[in-house]
């Protein structure tokens, strides 16, 4: 009996965790594609503006504030319900909006989704008793 009970709780657990990381690894992919497309854009448009080296700054902060999220293991709870108070995209939005809101405001979109859809992909799916059960047996 203890043994099937394993047997069910190891395989559950290692589908559980082998899809988590494959969908982290899908969503992180997907934020640094739309990220680097953010950027080609911001290059195209506003290379030749007295703003791009601001605009290029706001970026490197957001890479940054990503980087630190994952590189020290933030729960993606914490990192959603503090938001800076100078949201980096929204610098970049600042800066390059004249009139009509541009392609970059749809780029902007795309990765904050993708953002989201990382964070989502990184928080835990299994309960902590999960674990302490399948340890006992």
């Amino acid at each position: 009996y203890n043994g099937l009970l394993f047997s069910f709780f190891a395989s559950t657990t290692y589908a559980v965790l082998y899809n988590q990381q494959e969908s982290m690894y899908c969503a992180l992919y997907a934020e640094v594609t739309e990220a680097r497309s953010l950027m080609e854009q911001l290059t195209l448009i506003s290379q030749s503006r007295p703003t791009y080296r601001a605009i290029l700054t706001s970026l490197d902060n957001y890479v940054q504030e990503m980087l630190l999220g994952v590189q020290s293991e933030c729960p993606p709870a914490v990192l959603l319900s503090s938001k800076p108070a100078n949201d980096p995209l929204e610098n970049i939005l600042y800066l390059t909006s004249v009139g009509l809101p541009s392609p970059v405001y749809d780029t902007v979109k795309s990765l904050r989704e993708a953002r989201g859809v990382r964070l989502g992909a990184t928080q835990r799916k299994l309960p902590q008793e999960h674990f302490l059960l399948l340890r006992s047996l």
